[in-house]
């Protein structure tokens, strides 16, 4: 913004306040400064709490200009009215100043309405002491500079003191939900109920202002009937529409009492407008709490509804996770087992043309054994590990090397039956997080390896250690991976249209999800001339750590 724009600004909210302040002072009767309604103090604190303490220029220029119109209206010499008008300026100005500065150190600032210990420090700091300031400059300097007399200063006090708090109270909030661009009233779309409240707050406050039927309810107790629709106000329409209603309800019942009909009788006419604004300030202090508990009890069923989304999302992650896994599980079982019921269905056949002898069979015994008894401790583990430790949550962890071995132990016998050879390059003292699902995984690429290679193939396994990730390479000497199924391994979880499962690359497809999950990531290529690489990296123990711990904080 440049700053002729801000001059503009500030003069448009300096003449808002004149306006203001010429509307206030209309209500005038003990003296002739002495308001008995006094708006413009609630829009200067709200002027400053929504636009920022750059603003108190309006104030200022605002005030000086209303209080030295109705000073030389009055008859006032022009050097009086001006040293007069500059000195209620400032203090109406301090007071702005000191109450925003209240309210934004002690009561949340601009969003004071929506938090109950927010307005509860509003109500308890700003319609106090801030006055003060205004009334005693305001009355001391009239008594002064001008001769009031002596036996009406607590009138006057008195009334330009309910004034301005009253106006804070009443004003300030309406004032920031106007200006600010920030915070805003929780007002649902509810026309018809809008209707309906303004026409009985019409209803009411007409009785108030003695215009329809006064004769026949001239016995109720008609200031008792704002409140039920007050109350209405703030819980179905936020803090904004009840300070509209309490701003409505003032100036209705202002009217009503200058034009004569008096809600609260007393001896003296001040005293009436007085109690009005009192009870008017009792109106606006409840209605004030009764909408800050509303809208915190909204914000925290929303925050409560927050918790339970994201919650229901966790399961249902947790769900499908457990679910993959399962599948996983299976898949990697099969190959082992598929390996022994092959072997078995061989040692049968050479058994039945005599070709079986006691060596090779115990041998062949002595490897399904040890498959058999590796596949029983996968299980075994699957058995004991419990929730937390199989979803991307739990911290034990396992040596890399020994997962490795575990895992070619199972799958011993398609590595004879095939001839193939290895070549393993593992650094030493590699640690994994979560090493049952990091078995799974390299269940699931080292057997699409042994699958592909070719007999006296040899499959090529690495791993290593890269800042605070770990990198496993496995690759083969096979015909390689088709480009459509390379692609559709990259890029999608759906089995490519027309493949058998068991060729379309399933299983790689659930440990690349199942990999995402844990925050690693599984990727393959094409080697030249042939083969294929396929590289799974994963969080080292300590990253895995400190990302538990932030979720754990958070």
């Amino acid at each position: 913004m440049n700053e002729g724009a801000d001059k503009i600004r500030l003069l448009g909210y300096a003449l808002v306040y004149v306006l203001l302040g010429a509307l206030s002072l209309s209500t005038a009767s003990v003296q002739w400064n002495a308001a008995a309604v006094w708006v413009p103090s609630g829009f200067a604190t709200g002027l400053i709490l929504a636009k920022g303490r750059a603003y108190w220029p309006s104030v200022t220029v605002g005030s000086f200009a209303v209080n030295l119109a109705i000073n030389i209206g009055v008859g006032l010499p022009l050097d009086v009215a001006a040293l007069l008008a500059i000195l209620i300026a400032v203090a109406n100005t301090g007071e702005a100043l000191l109450t925003a500065f209240f309210i934004e150190r002690h009561a949340f600032g601009q969003s004071f309405l929506f938090h109950t210990k927010g307005v509860i420090r509003f109500l308890l700091l700003a319609p106090v002491f801030p006055p003060l300031i205004s009334v005693i400059c305001g009355v001391t300097a009239s008594s002064f500079l001008v001769d009031t007399r002596s036996d009406g200063f607590f009138e006057v006090g008195l009334t330009w003191y309910v004034a301005n708090a009253a106006g804070i109270l009443i004003f300030t909030g309406l004032t920031v939900l106007a200006l600010s661009n920030r915070v805003r009233t929780p007002v649902a779309g509810r026309p018809l109920e809008a209707v309906a409240l303004f026409l009985a707050l019409c209803l009411a406050i007409q009785a108030l202002c003695g215009l329809y039927l006064t004769e026949r309810i001239s016995e109720w107790p008609t200031p008792y009937m704002i409140a039920p629709l007050l109350v209405w106000a703030a819980f179905r329409f936020g803090a904004g529409g009840a300070l509209a209603a309490i701003a409505l309800v003032t100036a209705g019942a202002s009217i009503g009492t200058l034009n004569g009909f008096v809600v609260f009788p007393s001896e003296l006419p001040w005293r009436s407008l007085v109690y009005l604004q009192i009870y008017l300030a009792v109106l606006a202090i409840v209605t004030l709490c009764v909408s800050a508990a509303v809208a915190e009890a909204e914000r925290i069923k929303a925050e409560l509804e927050q918790r339970v989304l994201a919650r229901t999302r966790t399961v249902e992650q947790l769900l499908d996770q457990r679910e993959t896994l399962m599948v996983l599980v299976a898949h990697d079982l099969r190959s082992p087992l598929a390996g022994v019921s092959n072997t078995i269905e061989a040692l049968e056949t050479s058994a039945s043309r005599g070709e079986l002898d006691m060596s090779t069979l115990t041998a062949t015994l002595a490897v399904i054994r040890e498959t058999c008894k590796a596949l029983m401790v996968r299980i075994s583990g699957l058995i004991s590990t419990d929730g937390d430790q199989r979803s991307p949550s739990g911290t034990q962890t396992d040596d890399l090397a020994a997962i490795v071995r575990r895992v070619l132990v199972a799958h011993r016998l398609p590595l004879l039956h095939n001839t193939l050879a290895l070549d393993m390059n593992i650094a030493e003292g590699l640690r994994a997080s979560y090493p049952t699902e990091i078995e799974h995984i390299l269940d699931t690429v080292i057997d699409n390896a042994i699958r592909h290679s070719p007999p006296a193939g040899t499959i090529r396994i690495g791993a290593r250690r890269e800042d605070a990730r770990i990198v496993i390479d496995v690759s083969d000497e096979g015909p390689g991976i088709p480009a459509e199924r390379l692609a559709q391994f990259m890029t999608s979880d759906s089995p490519v249209p027309g493949a058998s499962q068991e060729r379309s690359g399933l299983g790689l497809r659930l440990a690349r999800r199942y990999t995402d999950w844990l925050g690693g990531r599984l990727t393959a290529q094409n080697l030249v001339p042939r083969g294929a690489r396929f590289e799974f990296v994963f969080p080292a123990p300590e990253a895995t750590a400190a990302k538990i711990g932030e979720r754990k904080a958070a």
